[in-house]
């Protein structure tokens, strides 16, 4: 395991050089070319209301947590397979916002938690999905995505320091 370790450490340090390399490239922020996550936040909110918010990641210009609103679910998830596709098609739909394949993302084990915080008269109870992003059938360091619902499904939060456009480079892993 140490080998894949140091492995997840070198694909980490290329995706920030290559990021580091595209900003200074283009004269511009990364995002400016992607669409920025602002046009992309803006399309988000006329979609599915304006109260939604997002933090922008300083070095990738990527929203690292969307928040704030209620996106519907594509269906009403009834098992942990369900939320999972839920899940799945909210990262899919919030993608430009955020910048992530949905393809690189694979459910960690015990992935899916229900969250009983209506204990105590603090708030309502939630799913919780959890994705680690991989890349060359590697785990990337911080490579996560957190997808908080409500119990029918709906998008509450969607929260990631993963790799943006990850899917968009050449990964080529060699063991010297």
């Amino acid at each position: 395991m140490p080998g894949k370790t140091v492995l997840s450490i070198a694909l980490t340090l290329v995706l920030l050089a290559s990021g580091l390399v595209l900003a200074q490239g283009t004269g511009s922020h990364p995002s400016d070319e992607r669409s920025g996550s602002g046009v992309a936040l803006g399309a988000w909110r006329k979609q599915f209301g304006s109260s939604w918010r997002a933090a922008v990641h300083s070095r990738t210009g990527r929203a690292e947590m969307l928040y704030g609103g209620s996106a519907e679910p594509p269906f009403q998830p009834q098992s942990d397979a369900d939320w999972e596709l839920v899940a799945r098609a909210h990262t899919r739909e919030s993608a430009a916002v955020h910048g992530l394949d949905e393809g690189t993302l694979h459910l960690c084990d015990g992935g899916i938690k229900f969250l009983p915080l209506a204990m105590g008269h603090a708030g309502t109870n939630k799913m919780a999905a959890r994705f680690h992003q991989q890349a060359g059938g590697y785990e990337v360091v911080d490579g996560f995505v957190n997808v908080l619902m409500d119990l029918q499904g709906r998008m509450l939060m969607l929260q990631t320091p993963a790799s943006p456009f990850l899917h968009e480079l050449r990964l080529d892993v060699r063991i010297q």
